[in-house]
């Protein structure tokens, strides 16, 4: 915690920091303070011209009269007009002749991160009170006071700004990673490989006997059996992969009655029942002919599909050129 500290405390104050901070060697009449006219009423809007000398290149600019001298005049925001000239508009709470000064100023100057003070000269002023005015009513003209210049609220401001900045650009480039990582994804993704594919695939890898010959006749009618069954469930839109032999011989006998070499196939599921828990062993030349019977069945529906897709894209585009023939 104690390095974010610091780390932000170097982000909010590297302004400052990296600014070079040149001495100046200011005459004893930089500044020329010259008001608006030396007579005015209580309560009058008046103004202060402020001409700085010596080509002081001054962009900011605080200003505040002596402790003593605040209940007399009420001093508004310094206003820059030109290179080297601000106005300050101010308005008189008391009357009679006073002489004010001298000014204490907060410079900001260009090349300098850190303002820099000096006093203003002074100025007098004949103030008349005028015969409408009550005394407790004087206070009440103030000019609109504006926030002064602060350094720290810039500095404060240009941190934030800048982690601000981090942050949208750290999030652009996560944004960035996520969309390259997603299309990477997609260009390495497999297509799927369809049921029919898949069961074919597995069933003629069945034919060498190899399985069985290792592990056994159990093992081999499981994996010829789960083959079937993923087949059916895949494609033909049945759970055949959590039914029991039982229940496939039911759905092939009742639903799937129409499909080819249906009643080989039930023949071929009890046969896969009996050697998975009545444990009885099937001869080579038996688990072979089950092997072909499932290739057989198999081809057949990878026939039937083909023939189904065919008529579907005939179809297609039959009813295109109908859709076609009516717009016309």
């Amino acid at each position: 915690m104690k390095h974010w500290v610091h780390l932000l405390t170097l982000i909010l104050f590297l302004p400052s920091l990296v600014a070079a901070q040149p001495t100046l060697d200011l005459a004893d009449e930089t500044v020329r303070v010259v008001p608006s006219s030396t007579t005015g009423e209580v309560g009058e809007r008046m103004s202060l011209r402020l001409e700085f000398r010596d080509n002081l290149e001054v962009e900011e600019m605080e200003v505040a009269l002596p402790d003593d001298q605040r209940t007399l005049l009420r001093l508004g925001t310094p206003r820059r007009i030109d290179t080297g000239v601000f106005e300050i508009q101010f308005r008189p709470l008391s009357g009679g002749p006073n002489e004010f000064g001298p000014l204490n100023l907060k410079l900001g100057i260009e090349g300098r991160s850190t303002p820099l003070e000096i006093q203003a000269g002074l100025f007098s002023l004949d103030i008349a009170l005028p015969e409408d005015v009550e005394i407790g009513d004087i206070r009440d003209y103030s000019p609109p006071q504006e926030m002064p210049f602060s350094y720290l609220l810039r500095n404060v401001v240009l941190g934030a700004a800048f982690i601000a900045g981090l942050g949208l650009l750290a999030l652009a480039g996560f944004g960035v990673y996520l969309l390259m990582k997603r299309r990477r994804e997609e260009a390495l993704k497999v297509p799927p490989v369809p049921p029919i594919e898949s069961a074919l695939e597995s069933v003629r890898r069945l034919k060498s006997l190899e399985l069985y010959d290792s592990l056994g006749p159990e093992r081999h009618y499981t994996e010829l059996s789960m083959s079937l069954r993923r087949y059916i469930e895949g494609e033909l839109g049945h759970h055949a992969v959590e039914m029991t032999e039982d229940e496939m011989v039911e759905l092939i006998r009742g639903e799937l009655s129409s499909i080819n070499k249906a009643d080989t196939l039930v023949e071929l599921f009890r046969r896969s029942s009996m050697a998975k828990f009545a444990r009885v062993t099937l001869d080579r030349e038996v688990a072979n002919e089950d092997v072909l019977t499932a290739e057989q069945f198999l081809v057949a529906e990878e026939a039937r599909l083909r023939a189904l897709e065919a008529e579907r894209q005939q179809q297609a585009r039959q009813d295109k050129k109908d859709r076609e023939e009516r717009a016309a």
